[in-house]
């Protein structure tokens, strides 16, 4: 499920917006350099559009963009920085500019506590051609522009983070959690004939935590292995376990139905096959 947030008005210079993280209603486009008063991101890379994602964790980020009058001319008193924050799965749209394009760029500060920044994925849009890079960050730029441009561009930057290893900390696999005889080692509250749709998104409709964790296959039904057992280990009071109970949550939903299912997989069975504790 695409969550979508929304920008406020920030600055508009020779139809330049760069749009600041608070709340507003979203207005028409007008004028013939594509100028906005707030925008929600839609995670994709749209032409004259420079747009933020976040996955994995919230953020802080700083950003700068310069505007262009004419081919290798900047517009004076046009460069702007400024700050914002993303939580977990937002998407905002920093700058809108059509003519003769901005340069933008961002940068990730800070993390929430507990995460840090994996990987950044900056794909590019050139006339409708995409094509994504991967870097470690924490800085994405790129150029966006107009016809008068050389073309229209825009980008997409979505940054990952991952929960940071804690030194000694614990996990049971879904080998552990599926059997019978440690049905009393699941947390109070939590059952095996729960619906997996009780904690997450509906990705297994009619199904229950224990038919998801007891599953065989990869894609989604290994995410879903690992997800139910990242629950389990994270309301569990006998597992020193690195992710809380909405750490998990956030972590499946903010990858269900459209996301990186083998990369969240990877992250929840990294922290779930540490030492398991129990019985």
């Amino acid at each position: 499920m695409k969550k979508r947030s929304k920008l406020a008005f920030g600055i508009v210079a020779a139809g330049l917006t760069v749009a600041a993280c608070q709340s507003g209603d979203m207005v028409s486009r007008s004028g013939p350099n594509l100028a906005v008063v707030s925008l929600p991101g839609n995670g994709t890379a749209d032409t004259e559009e420079f747009e933020v994602c976040k996955d994995g964790s919230s953020a802080n980020f700083s950003y700068s963009v310069t505007a262009y009058g004419g081919p290798g001319k900047t517009i004076p008193g046009s460069a702007q920085t400024g700050t914002f924050s993303l939580t977990a799965g937002q998407c905002l749209v920093i700058a809108v500019y059509g003519g003769f394009g901005a340069d933008v760029t961002v940068t990730e500060t800070s993390a929430q506590s507990g995460f840090h920044l994996d990987h950044v994925d900056l794909t590019l849009n050139a006339a409708g051609s995409l094509s994504t890079t991967t870097s470690a960050g924490p800085t994405a730029s790129e150029f966006i522009a107009g016809t008068n441009g050389g073309g229209l561009r825009g980008a997409l930057a979505k940054f990952f983070n991952v929960a940071t290893p804690q030194e000694g900390g614990q996990g049971c696999t879904p080998g552990y959690w599926k059997q019978d005889q440690h049905f009393d080692s699941w947390p109070a509250g939590y059952l095996p004939t729960d619906l997996f749709s009780k904690y997450f998104e509906d990705a297994f409709p009619g199904k229950n935590l224990l038919f998801v964790l007891s599953q065989g296959g990869g894609g989604l039904a290994a995410l879903g292995r690992h997800t139910v057992s990242a629950l389990l280990n994270a309301a569990s009071n006998g597992v020193n376990y690195n992710l809380s109970v909405q750490n998990v949550i956030d972590g499946f939903n903010n990858v269900f139905p459209n996301g990186d299912y083998e990369g969240q997989k990877n992250i929840f069975a990294g922290f779930n096959e540490q030492t398991c504790p129990l019985n």
